[in-house]
């Protein structure tokens, strides 16, 4: 197995097991969660799918007959085959619990009974870690199986005023602190962010594409500014390796190398985006689904790759792979939504912010999670939330102003 696609299966193991996805999966139900997670498998499903599969059963039974044990099979076979702590904990608190996994979730079980006392901290509005193995509904989830009581802690003693009203049509319950200050809520033009960004800054963006772009040209200011999210990197890296080998047909990964050179790169990525797009939309309507987020996913990674490739002109596939990373490295002074949560700073700066809602989310699921998105963009700042180029203002002519 090559080291590129010993990569690709690590993370689509990972998340497998995180999402508790079982061991019947069909290919294509597997194929399009790998898609919405943002895993690096597009152009390897099948054979991800299969090696995924085969390790997870095979790893079972070697638990079963020998008794080995790996870190994934700690997680995995107390469900798989009823086991129980023989002295469950007393107290359990969990932090964060809007970004349990179904697996880790089945562990908070095992590792408890009828006696035992949980309380569980989180948030619905910001459960956004489906990519990394959370459960959508999580809170809900742990009510059900543990009869909990849900509590509100609604008042935020981060956001202004103004922040804050701007929020409440995205969430259950949220107040502004007694003392909590007005704060500024109003929209900027391209130029007027430039010229007021500076480090220490947070910049959100629902997609990648429009943010690579950003920090790009921040850095040609001369504001120094990176993408916060190393992992993001590895679909993009997948991708960009694929397209460089791509003979027309499909991607010769034997012979992706380093020194590779990329003559035509951005031809070849355009040609193997166009054909895996096309079999997106095919796979779709044969299975009577919706194909549009899958296909804007495929969209902004082809353009982010395409942007890192423009600002550096890479002669080498090694090149490529290096600026890549290097751009999700570091600590973060620019920032995606989606690796936003958790993040705060005085002046946050909203990109593109026609892009929120996404206009091609449509499923029931794709909007609630859209509402989540939202709720967590607008409630990163401590002082300032600007609205960079917008093409029709979302700001609510109450709420605008600057403190």
């Amino acid at each position: 197995m090559g080291r590129e696609l010993l990569s690709r299966l690590e993370s689509c193991f990972a998340l497998h097991v995180g999402h508790d996805l079982g061991l019947d999966i069909s290919f294509g139900d597997w194929s399009e969660r790998m898609d919405a997670l943002d895993a690096p498998a597009q152009g390897a499903e099948a054979i991800l799918h299969q090696l995924t599969v085969r390790i997870l059963k095979t790893g079972l039974k070697m638990v079963q007959e020998q008794g080995v044990l790996s870190y994934t099979d700690q997680v995995l076979a107390p469900l798989v085959f009823g086991w129980r702590l023989p002295t469950p904990y007393t107290f359990l608190l969990i932090d964060e619990l809007q970004d349990l996994s179904r697996a880790q979730m089945g562990i908070v079980q095992v590792a408890t009974d009828t006696n035992s006392r949980l309380v569980g901290v989180g948030d619905s509005s910001q459960s956004l870690y489906a990519f990394g193995g959370a459960d959508e509904d999580s809170l809900n989830r742990f009510c059900e199986l543990f009869s909990a009581t849900a509590r509100p802690l609604a008042i935020s003693y981060r956001c202004p005023q103004r922040h804050v009203d701007l929020a409440r049509p995205h969430t259950d319950t949220i107040e502004a602190a007694d003392n909590a200050i007005l704060g500024s809520l109003d929209d900027l033009t391209g130029e007027e962010f430039l010229s007021l960004a500076k480090p220490g800054d947070l910049a959100l963006c629902r997609t990648n594409a429009p943010l690579v772009e950003w920090c790009y040209r921040l850095i040609n200011a001369g504001i120094p500014a990176v993408v916060r999210g190393r992992d993001l990197s590895r679909s993009l890296v997948a991708l960009a390796r694929d397209a460089a080998t791509w003979d027309g047909k499909r991607p010769r990964r034997e012979v992706a190398k380093d020194s590779l050179e990329l003559a035509a790169f951005p031809d070849q990525l355009s040609a193997m985006t166009q054909h895996f797009m096309d079999a997106l939309i095919r796979n779709a309507e044969r299975e009577g689904r919706d194909a549009d987020m899958s296909v804007a996913h495929l969209v902004d990674r082809h353009t982010t790759i395409i942007n890192v490739y423009a600002q550096h002109q890479p002669a080498t596939l090694g090149e490529l792979v290096t600026q890549i990373r290097a751009l999700f490295a570091g600590d973060p002074e620019r920032s995606i939504v989606h690796r936003a949560k958790r993040l705060e700073a005085a002046h946050v700066f909203i990109l593109q912010p026609d892009l929120l809602p996404h206009p091609k989310a449509a499923s029931p699921q794709a909007l609630a999670a859209e509402h989540c998105v939202q709720f967590v963009a607008y409630t990163r700042s401590k002082r300032e939330l600007f609205f960079v180029d917008a093409q029709e203002s979302k700001l609510p002519e109450l709420l605008r102003g600057r403190a």
